[in-house]
C-alpha cells in the first residue's frame, strides 16, 4: 500500500493545479492511515525486554521536530517542555515516539487556527500533549471504553486508530493514558508511565 501511495504522490507533485493539491492531501491522510494500520499490528507483538530504557523528552523531542514542518504549514505551533535533567522510563522508544506522534497529530488537527500544542514532560513521569481545541467527546473520557480496547476519539473523521495506539501502547509499558478537558478549555491526553527504580 505504501508504494503506489508514494507513486501516486509522485505523480502529483508537478501538477500545478487545485485538484492535484487535494488529492494530495487526500493521499497523505491515507498513507498516516495505512501507518497507523501497520503500528496496530506491531502491538501485538509488542514486549519490552529488560534493559530496555527511553528519555521521556528525547521521545517528545524528537516527535515534535518530526511534526514540526507540518504544524507550521497548518498554522499551528508546538512547545516541548521539560524539567532539566532526563526522565527515564523503562520502554521501547520507536513504539512511544510513536504513540506520542499520534497524540500531537490529534492535538493539531484540532487546534484552531494559530493554536498553540504543548507537550510537557511531567517527573511523575509522564508526557502531557494539550491543545485549544474544542476537547474530547464524552464518550472518549469513559474509562471502561479505554479498558475494553474500544476507544475512538471521534474527533476527526478517518479509522479513530490513533487514540487506540496510544492506549494499547501504555497498556504493554504498564501505564495508562488519561484524557481529560481541562477547565479552561482544550483537550489534554496523559501518558502516564509507572516508576522504575531500574531505569535510574
Amino acid at each position: 500500500l505504501r508504494t503506489p501511495i508514494a507513486v501516486m504522490k509522485a505523480q502529483l507533485a508537478p501538477l500545478h493545479v487545485p485538484v492535484a493539491t487535494i488529492l494530495s492531501r487526500d493521499l497523505d491522510s491515507m498513507g498516516r492511515l495505512v501507518e497507523q494500520l501497520l503500528d496496530r499490528a506491531r502491538l501485538g507483538k509488542l514486549k519490552i525486554e529488560p534493559g530496555d530504557f527511553v528519555d521521556l523528552y528525547q521521545v517528545a523531542r524528537e516527535a515534535a521536530a518530526f511534526l514540526a514542518p507540518r504544524i507550521v504549514a497548518r498554522g499551528r505551533t508546538i512547545e516541548v517542555i521539560a524539567p532539566g535533567k532526563p526522565m527515564i522510563v523503562a520502554g521501547g522508544q520507536d513504539d512511544l515516539f510513536r504513540a506520542v506522534r499520534n497524540l500531537i497529530e490529534n492535538a493539531v488537527e484540532h487546534s484552531p487556527e494559530g493554536g498553540l500544542v504543548s507537550v510537557t514532560i511531567t517527573d511523575t513521569p509522564a508526557i502531557v500533549v494539550t491543545d485549544r481545541g474544542n476537547g474530547f467527546p464524552q464518550h472518549a473520557l469513559d474509562d471502561e471504553r479505554r479498558r475494553s480496547g474500544t476507544l475512538r476519539s471521534d474527533r476527526r473523521e478517518g479509522a479513530g486508530l490513533g487514540l487506540s495506539i496510544v492506549e494499547r501502547t501504555m497498556q504493554a509499558h504498564g501505564g495508562q493514558l488519561k484524557l481529560s478537558n481541562p477547565p479552561e478549555g482544550g483537550a489534554r491526553a496523559e501518558m502516564r508511565f509507572k516508576l522504575d527504580d531500574g531505569a535510574g
